[in-house]
């Protein structure tokens, strides 16, 4: 039986983590190409360094999913404050979760269930009444989603200008 768990990003993880990244920024490319960075450049980029400084600066975490010892997945949490926060809203202080990844080879086997868990766990801990997250047009993972009851809120739309 496979064990797995769910933790708190380590040094140790980033070529696991940089290789999740890779694995997700291939599938928005492949949806929206004049959008999405490739992957290569999205690593070239230093996503992962932008993503720790965003959540270490935000009051969030980057939490990984290990099945027996290996990184196959991660969520990362940032708690957006009244400063962050619109004055006609009620919401003064919610989690977001920009990223969402498990490996395909892992997929439908309750690993993104399990971190999106310890994210809601993390996100109540910090006094936030909603957690919100976005989701590409096109990606199969809203299905997954509204499943665990999440809502459509809003819809983000764009025009390209240039």
């Amino acid at each position: 039986m496979e064990q797995e768990i769910i933790r708190e990003y380590a040094l140790g993880d980033k070529e696991s983590v940089e290789r999740c990244i890779f694995e997700m920024q291939e599938e928005d490319f492949a949806r929206q190409p004049d959008y999405w960075e490739t992957p290569e450049k999205a690593l070239e980029n230093k996503y992962l360094d932008f993503l720790l400084k965003r959540t270490s600066s935000n009051n969030g975490k980057l939490l990984v999913a290990e099945v027996d010892g290996a990184v196959v997945g991660y969520i990362a949490i940032i708690i957006e404050d009244e400063k962050d926060s619109r004055p006609c809203m009620k919401v003064k202080q919610e989690g977001y979760i920009p990223d969402l990844v498990v490996l395909r080879k892992y997929q439908k086997k309750g690993i993104g269930k399990k971190l999106l868990d310890a994210a809601e766990k993390y996100i109540k801990s910090q006094n936030c009444e909603y957690i919100s997250l976005d989701v590409t047009t096109g990606n199969p993972a809203l299905d997954f989603y509204k499943k665990l009851s999440y809502k459509e809120y809003s819809v983000n739309i764009k025009r390209k200008l240039l």
